[in-house]
């Protein structure tokens, strides 16, 4: 069950085992309330490349659903390698920011996409502000 320093699961039961430990550990952040929680962040992060405890704090859960952290996005489109010359947008009310992409055969070379900008309201409204 290992890979480096990181504990990895190998199996489905590993998973699940390591699923049920972290979730009785009262560790992980308090949106993970279930091991089956734990272990579907921890599987999606595995498809993604994340390790596991990387998925748990990089995946949320809103409205029950499983969600990738906007700082996992990023990371994982610069860990690519197709991703260049991040720009920010940064104001008080929202943040934005643009990356060009090379090589996309969906985009296509050159092209350039903005995340959505997010301002406080839509944060508040993902349970990301008080």
């Amino acid at each position: 069950m290992g890979n480096g320093m990181a504990l990895v699961p190998m199996s489905f039961q590993d998973m699940r085992q390591m699923a049920q430990i972290l979730n009785q550990g009262k560790f992980l952040p308090k949106q993970y309330q279930t091991a089956e929680q734990v272990f579907t962040a921890m599987q999606m992060g595995r498809e993604l490349g994340l390790q596991p405890m990387q998925s748990l704090l990089s995946i949320h859960y809103i409205d029950g659903r499983p969600s990738l952290s906007a700082e996992a996005m990023l990371g994982l489109i610069l860990r690519d390698g197709r991703g260049k010359n991040p720009r920010w947008e940064i104001t008080e009310s929202f943040a934005k920011i643009t990356i060009e992409r090379d090589g996309d055969d969906v985009l296509g070379a050159g092209d350039q996409r903005a995340l959505p900008a997010r301002d406080r309201e839509d944060s508040r409204s993902m349970g990301h502000l008080g």
